[in-house]
């Protein structure tokens, strides 16, 4: 599978991260690991392959625009695919779902794949239909793509506190207790645990170790010799023992296994995806 990164980050609006083009042109098998991730995903396939498992269970019939709400998800997951395909993968910036499409994740959490039609305003859905029906050229799809969801998904001028708290959040790499996020976000740390839980799907505490655990897979790829004692002790585990159970909840994998796996995607794409 191969990405091409076709819109930089910088000319996409306040709701939009990245949009990212992949294509497979194996009919065998294929398999992709998805970790939990701070942002969410909307997938547009164009084409579609003969059949999808996710993480075990079989699709026969699979929504062409879906959400893949990879931070609401409490462990990695496998999608195994059949069929040569391409899609679309649009992140949304942390936080922004609730705020943009009022649509509370905590009513995902049993299935973190969601048809778009749930999601999307109806005329932003089938405008972006009709473009992948219509569109064959890659560059002018996501060109599209980012102008439908620019003009159709305006962020609100004034974040919720649970948005505020996923950019603190991020921005401090998850070194945050509930109680520090609470008075930064001026609010309490109850308050702040329930509106969370409802429009992000999870508690700040598990977005928290999502993001934690991101900075520390982007650290440890990019160093030529890792401390894991700077580690542990940087991102406040209690003890090796600690750190690697939850490392290995996240990926899947222990931290020097995940080093070895031979992944299908760069780094970069797979803590977007």
């Amino acid at each position: 599978m191969n990405c091409n990164w076709v819109i930089p980050p910088g000319e996409l609006s306040n709701v939009i991260q990245s949009i990212n083009v992949f294509e497979t042109y194996f009919c065998n098998d294929t398999y992709q690991l998805i970790m939990p991730n701070p942002t969410n995903g909307l997938i547009i396939q164009i084409g579609e392959p003969s059949y999808y498992s996710f993480d075990g269970i079989n699709f026969t019939i699979f929504p062409k625009l879906y959400f893949a709400l990879a931070s609401i998800s409490k462990q990695s997951m496998l999608l195994k695919c059949n069929g040569s395909y391409k899609s679309i993968l649009v992140i949304f910036k942390p936080g922004v779902l609730y705020n943009t499409f009022k649509f509370p994740l905590s009513e995902c959490i049993e299935n973190p794949i969601v048809d778009a039609k749930y999601i999307l305003p109806k005329g932003t859905y089938l405008s972006l239909l009709r473009i992948t029906e219509d569109t064959t050229d890659k560059q002018d799809i996501t060109g599209s793509v980012a102008t439908i969801i620019t003009q159709g998904c305006v962020s609100p001028t004034n974040a919720s506190i649970s948005r505020r708290a996923t950019e603190l959040l991020i921005a401090q790499e998850g070194k945050l207790s509930i109680v520090q996020l609470s008075k930064m976000v001026n609010t309490t740390p109850r308050t702040l645990e329930r509106q969370f839980k409802y429009e992000q799907g999870t508690s700040p505490n598990s977005y928290a170790r999502l993001v934690k655990h991101h900075a520390i897979i982007r650290e440890i790829v990019a160093s030529n010799q890792i401390n894991w004692l700077d580690i542990i002790v940087k991102y406040n585990f209690h003890d090796k023992a600690h750190f690697i159970k939850d490392f290995k909840k996240i990926t899947g994998y222990s931290p020097s296994s995940y080093l070895k796996h031979t992944h299908t995607l760069d780094i970069e794409t797979r803590l977007k995806f």
